[in-house]
């Protein structure tokens, strides 16, 4: 099954999400999204939020894995691969140019993983939104 949603519009940007059910005994859910510039009309990545040869993956992945820990101490329910010394090659190390995110209705940055990727697929898809005091000085 696959079905739409429209994240958010801004002044500036348009985000859709599509959302790819698969169902053969389990489930497993996908999201794709799309943001577009709308001054431009163009689809835009990641890296084109950030002002060249800023260290915008190392910055954002630092504050997801601080986020990953809050979250784990709030709630025993909560697992990610983030400092498992049992099993350390699952350990989410950074984002990649394929990692997706949109911008929100507020102008932040939100990184989504989908199941499986950050942690146990029980946890289904997450996100962390980007405090923009963590990226502001390397925003373009």
């Amino acid at each position: 099954k696959i079905d739409y949603e429209i994240i958010a519009t801004t002044k500036d940007y348009f985000t859709l999400k599509l959302i790819c059910f698969k169902s053969a005994g389990s489930g497993y859910e996908e999201n794709h999204f799309y943001t577009i510039d709308l001054n431009t009309g163009e689809k835009i990545e990641l890296a084109d939020l950030f002002k060249e040869g800023s260290d915008y993956k190392r910055i954002i992945s630092e504050n997801i894995k601080e986020q990953m820990r809050e979250r784990m101490a709030a709630n025993d329910g909560v697992s990610y691969w983030v400092d498992n010394k049992e099993f350390p090659g699952w350990n989410f190390k950074e984002i990649t140019d394929e990692t997706s995110f949109y911008i929100n209705e507020k102008g932040e940055i939100v990184i989504c993983f989908n199941e499986g990727e950050v942690g146990p697929a029980s946890m289904g898809i997450v996100e962390f939104t980007i405090p923009k005091d963590v990226i502001t000085d390397i925003m373009k």
